[in-house]
């Protein structure tokens, strides 16, 4: 089987000659993009300048590859590449941005990455720290198939806003509370939402998150919630990060943590996508300070 090098240089090469005969004179381009937790190969068809600008569909070159792995057949795997890209030109149309850029503000979020394994992207970014994860700030940006997308606020973009980080935080604070209300609920109703069945048997963990179930581990940074869950429960909480879209909350009087963090781990590897994950820490909050950090 060719190696990913090689699979990336046969589809530069080859994938034009794939495509309608209406993409004959596009350009190939390929840059490495920042993702959460990962920076990919993205590849573009971009039109030339005689033509009428359009945006241009995002192909990662690493995800196509390891579709590639299963069929090792290059001419598949090319049109494949070439009925993506031709059907996002002609039918996701992105919507238009406003042009009123104050507008734009309403739709701040922030959301919770890991630091460390997210430096370079924090380089070009406006976040602040929280705990050994870091919060960002992105747009809900709705696209043409009823979806809703989101767009990373960068220092440039922070610039167009004419707002300082602390700004950014303030607004996507408020916004993200109000657009994403957090959602805690029993692990066990939530897989019986997912069953579509009653689960007989209750544990005492919690999943924090949000309505939509995107994002969601932000809500671990609400610290009137945990302090409501911990009344509750009567005790302390260990707050273990299942993912960006959610975290997993149980009484620190029932579970060892040492065990917590062992599963942790586990999950993180060998369940958990490498873009969705979090942190291998596990937490604690403290009803009585009413603080929260990391459980040693």
């Amino acid at each position: 089987m060719i190696n990913y090098e090689l699979f990336k240089e046969g589809v530069l090469n080859k994938i034009i000659g794939f495509m309608p005969e209406e993409y004959t004179d596009y350009e190939v381009k390929v840059d490495r993009v920042k993702k959460v937790n990962q920076t990919l190969d993205c590849l573009n068809l971009i039109p030339k300048e005689s033509k009428e600008w359009r945006a241009t569909p995002n192909i990662y070159l690493e995800h196509m590859y390891e579709d590639f792995k299963q069929h090792e057949d290059l001419e598949k795997s090319l049109h494949q590449i070439a009925l993506i890209i031709d059907y996002a030109f002609k039918n996701l149309k992105p919507q238009p941005i406003t042009e009123n850029i104050s507008e734009l503000k309403h739709t701040l979020i922030m959301i919770l990455i890991n630091t460390q394994d997210n430096l370079e992207l924090l380089e070009n970014a406006p976040h602040r720290s929280f705990l050994d994860l870091s919060i960002i700030y992105k747009l809900m940006v709705p696209a043409s198939n009823g979806e809703l997308g989101t767009v990373l606020v960068d220092y440039q973009f922070m610039k167009m806003l004419n707002m300082t980080e602390d700004e950014l935080y303030k607004t996507a604070s408020q916004n993200t509370k109000t657009l994403l209300p957090i959602m805690i609920k029993r692990l066990d109703d939530v897989i019986g939402d997912m069953l579509e069945e009653n689960v007989e048997e209750k544990s005492n963990f919690y999943v924090i998150s949000n309505d939509m179930g995107v994002n969601g581990a932000i809500s671990m940074t609400y610290e009137e919630e945990l302090y409501k869950l911990a009344q509750k429960l009567e005790s302390d909480l260990f707050i273990l990060p299942s993912s960006i879209h959610e975290v997993i909350a149980v009484s620190s009087q029932s579970e060892n943590v040492e065990w917590l963090k062992e599963l942790v781990r586990s999950v993180n590897t060998e369940q958990v996508a490498v873009e969705e994950r979090l942190s291998n820490s596990v937490y604690q909050y403290k009803r009585k300070s009413r603080k929260i950090s990391i459980a040693f």
